[in-house]
């Protein structure tokens, strides 16, 4: 979990908001599952992130968490960005 907030701190550093953060990592997913094939369902085990919460926010819709209802935070970003850097994404 440390590594994840670790991966979080660094990864916010580099934007101005938490969309322009969120809409980054969101392509950054994308770009992985087409060229991969890998589905959403791994990388929401892979990185302990609810599958709904993983797909819905895939689909810039409402995730149900606080702020504007639409963002990862904290440790989902850290996990998620961990994940795709490890897979060289």
């Amino acid at each position: 979990m440390e590594d994840s907030y670790d991966s979080w701190l660094e990864y916010s550093r580099k934007f101005q908001s938490k969309e322009e953060m969120n809409n980054h990592l969101r392509d950054r997913m994308k770009k992985f599952i087409k060229e991969t094939k890998t589905t959403q369902r791994e990388i929401a085990r892979k990185t302990k992130i609810h599958e709904s919460a993983l797909s819905q926010w895939k689909h810039n819709k409402d995730i149900g968490t606080s702020d504007n209802n639409k963002n990862l935070f904290c440790l989902e970003v850290g996990s998620l960005n961990t994940y795709l850097s490890n897979m060289g994404y």
